[in-house]
């Protein structure tokens, strides 16, 4: 199981809902710092992350990000169950910022994986970054993943023969030490592109003996009735 840091374990968030938009507010209980992280999201629109504000107050940190629309994951799959397809477009989202917010100098151990803090308008994701000033020895994002792949079992379509293979796939290649996030979301494509070819491949087997079947059945039929011998050849 995922090592979760002292931060993380008394981090609370309340939800300020307001007429277009929501305002998520996640609380810390550590004095406020600031450095160019937040003044890079703020300047910066990184397509898949919520705008952040920081404040310090009574010795604390709150960090406010702003949702128009959308819902958080673990509404989502509350009741409903995720399937592969949408896990993938997760893992793709989730590649592709992580090598977005590179550019700007930020740290992908600062996304927060949590169900509750990932959101989902139409078919985008947008991730929580939080700004802190992280210590040594504090979890990394590789952790967070995979502690959110045991969420994806939890939650999975079982008769998504594909998901089933996918997040097996993904919770298994997520135990090994320090793994590569990115190489494991390759390969793991890959891997489930290579089960749709076999998956079809089998189908087409299957479809061609159908057909072939068929085929001799017809073939059959009209041997038979070719070997039916007219009345004037039997009274000879």
């Amino acid at each position: 199981m995922r090592r979760k840091s002292g931060v993380e374990k008394k981090m609370q968030i309340t939800y300020q809902n307001e007429w277009e938009y929501t305002n998520i507010h996640v609380d810390l209980p550590i004095p406020y710092e600031e450095d160019y992280q937040i003044k890079m999201i703020h300047y910066n629109k990184i397509k898949g992350m919520l705008p952040v504000q920081g404040i310090g107050r009574d010795g604390q940190s709150r960090y406010t990000f702003r949702l128009e629309n959308g819902m958080s994951m673990d509404k989502i799959y509350e009741e409903a169950e995720i399937s592969g397809k949408e896990i993938e477009d997760f893992m793709e989202q989730l590649s592709v910022i992580t090598e977005q917010i590179k550019i700007f100098f930020l740290n992908n151990n600062h996304i927060i994986l949590d169900p509750k803090l990932i959101f989902k308008k139409a078919e985008q994701y947008y991730f929580c970054y939080l700004p802190i000033i992280k210590k040594e020895n504090e979890p990394t994002m590789c952790e967070a993943f995979h502690e959110l792949t045991e969420y994806f079992v939890k939650h999975l379509d079982y008769k998504d023969t594909e998901g089933v293979f996918l997040v097996s796939k993904i919770h298994r290649e997520t135990l090994k030490e320090n793994y590569d996030l990115k190489k494991v979301i390759e390969t793991c494509k890959k891997d489930v592109k290579k089960q749709k070819q076999a998956e079809s491949g089998c189908l087409d087997l299957v479809n061609e003996f159908s057909l072939q079947t068929a085929e001799a059945k017809t073939i059959i039929r009209l041997t038979r009735n070719l070997l039916v011998f007219p009345p004037s050849v039997l009274t000879e």
